[in-house]
Formats: structure tokens, sequence, C-alpha cells
């Protein structure tokens, strides 16, 4: 049997095989490379325009279960979208959640809510901003957890109006995000959290990045990010003040500057890097080893928003090995 990846279209959780993509995304393009190709996230327009939504953002009391109430509000408020009917639905939340690879989550917990009533189900998954005296004091992690909500809100809606408009079709512009129901962020309450679909249950899995990728993965990658900046420098030349509204000033890597477990991850990867080079690569091994001592001050240098123009784009900011989720169909033959 051999795996094939298709994708997820807006009307239909299978694509056809016809619609089936290459290296990573939506139905884009006829499949020409190997028998893995895989899609990632699926094609979906945030919905985040809930009315009242002040409304959700309780107290952090918690309900008998453990549940902070301002989570059960929320998932309530979707329940009922989604045809529950009210009084008669149940939700049950489990911390944690099932991946096939150990993700380690610093700036969120993930949460999976489960609503039921007789024999409809509908599974959720769930990111909140950690409520605890650490994340209190973390002021550079509030802020990371803070874009993405950002992201959900405001971003995404505004970049597929605009491809929309322009008439860029799913085919050929970016559109990969899974589906969210609702971000909020109550500065005053200090209650964030992201709600979206659980591509898991649609067969989607997120890369073992203890593996390196193989080609067919990385291109998927490379063409939707490529698609993500095009859109990036499209919307800075005609919608300009668009463009301006979500440039950030200054960056994770600035406002981490000093951080001692950043720095450190750093020189891990550098010194893993190191390992790999062959004993007469004398030169490559000294270029590192300077950048080991000079490595704060330089990744602050090329992630300065003084020398990418006029180049700079929107950029996914974390894109590691195991961010990117990949759909894999089994046929038969």
């Amino acid at each position: 049997m051999d795996e094939e990846a298709s994708a997820k279209s807006l009307d239909d959780p299978r694509a056809t095989r016809s619609e089936r993509i290459t290296p990573e995304a939506n139905a884009f393009e006829s499949p020409t490379q190997s028998d893995i190709e895989t899609a990632v996230v699926p094609v979906e327009v945030p919905v985040v325009d809930l009315q009242n939504k002040e409304s959700l953002l309780s107290k952090h009391k918690c309900n008998e279960n453990g549940v902070p109430q301002f989570m059960f509000d929320a998932i309530s408020s979707i329940a009922l979208q989604l045809g529950f009917t009210p009084g008669l639905f149940q939700i049950k939340f489990d911390k944690g959640h099932d991946k096939p690879f150990d993700i380690t989550w610093i700036i969120a917990e993930p949460w999976k809510a489960t609503i039921t009533e007789d024999d409809q189900t509908h599974i959720l998954f769930c990111k909140v901003r950690p409520i605890n005296e650490v994340t209190q004091k973390n002021v550079h992690t509030r802020k990371i957890f803070d874009r993405e909500v950002d992201a959900y809100v405001k971003f995404l809606p505004t970049i597929y109006e605009f491809q929309r408009v322009k008439g860029i079709t799913q085919d050929v512009g970016f559109f990969n995000a899974p589906r969210c129901y609702l971000a909020f962020n109550d500065k005053l309450e200090n209650a964030a959290m992201i709600i979206m679909e659980d591509l898991h249950l649609n067969g989607y899995r997120t890369w073992n990045k203890q593996n390196p990728f193989d080609y067919d993965h990385a291109r998927l990658l490379m063409v939707q990010l490529g698609r993500l900046h095009a859109v990036s420098l499209a919307l800075k030349e005609q919608r300009p003040e668009v463009f301006e509204q979500f440039k950030i000033l200054g960056t994770s890597v600035t406002d981490l500057k000093g951080n001692p477990s950043l720095l450190e991850m750093m020189r891990h990867e550098l010194d893993r890097a190191l390992a790999t080079l062959e004993p007469h690569e004398n030169r490559l091994r000294l270029k590192l080893l300077n950048l080991c001592s000079t490595l704060e001050d330089d990744l602050i240098t090329i992630t300065s928003p003084e020398f990418s123009e006029p180049y700079s784009v929107f950029g996914h900011g974390d894109c590691r090995a195991n961010d990117p989720m990949f759909f894999y169909e089994v046929s038969e033959k």
C-alpha cells in the first residue's frame, strides 16, 4: 500500500485524487513527486466574530471539574454555533493532546474539549495561555501568545480577504491554516485562548523532529512559506496602510535579548552543527566558532527591520520541523 497525500478543501474533508497536491498545502498541484505527497493544514477562514465576546471572559473561577470558567463559557458558545441544544449538551476537557511525537508546550497549554449530545460529538483543540505565577512574570512568552491570537483574529482574515478581492484562488494563494472558531485575549482578566479544529482527527500529523525532512515534505513547506511571503509583498505594495498595522516594533529575538535560555538553545544548535563537520572542514569550523562568540549581537542584526528593507515580509516566526502538519492518504494500490 502506498501513502499519498491529499488536500482538504473548504467543502469536502477529503479532496478528490485530481485535487491532490504535491509538496505542501491544500490541493494546489497535481501529483508529480514521489508517492508521499503531503498537505499541510486545511484551508479555512477563521471564525472569530462572535458577538459579545467580552461576556465569555469570566474571572478565573473554576467549575466543579477544575476547569477555568472562561474556557467552559467559550466552548459553550461554540457548541451553540455548531447546533447543539442549550442545556442538553455536555463538555469534557482533557489536559494535553494526543500526538504522535513529543512536543514541548512552553507558550501555551494544550487542551482537548469534547462536546457531546446524544449520539453527536464534536472535538475541539484549545491552546490556553498558562495561568500561573511563572507565566505572569514572563512578559516575553506572553507577547508570543498574544501575537498568535492576533494572527487568527486580525492577520489571517485580512490576507484571506485581500487575496479573494484580487481574484487569488486557493490553488495558488496562501490559505493554509486550521479553522479557528474563536481566539481572544482579555488582558484585564488575563484570559487568553485559541480554539480550533483538531487536525489530528482528520488525518494530519506532525513530522518527527528527530528525522531530517525529505525533499517532498520540505518542498511542500517551502511552497507555502513562499506564498505567504508573496502575499506580504503584494499587501505591502498595494495596501501599505494595512501592512503597517501588522508590523511589530522589535522582534521576538530582540525581546529576548539577554535571555539565557534562548542563547543556550542557539549555542546548542551550533554545537550540533559543528559535530556534523568532517575533520578536513577547518574553514567552516572556524566560522561556526566565531559565530558562537558573537551570537547575541548577530541575532539582533540579522532580525533587524532596518537591514531587511525593502524585502521585509510577514513570517511564520517559529517554523520548526514539528510545526507544520501533513496529511497522508493511504490508497489501495
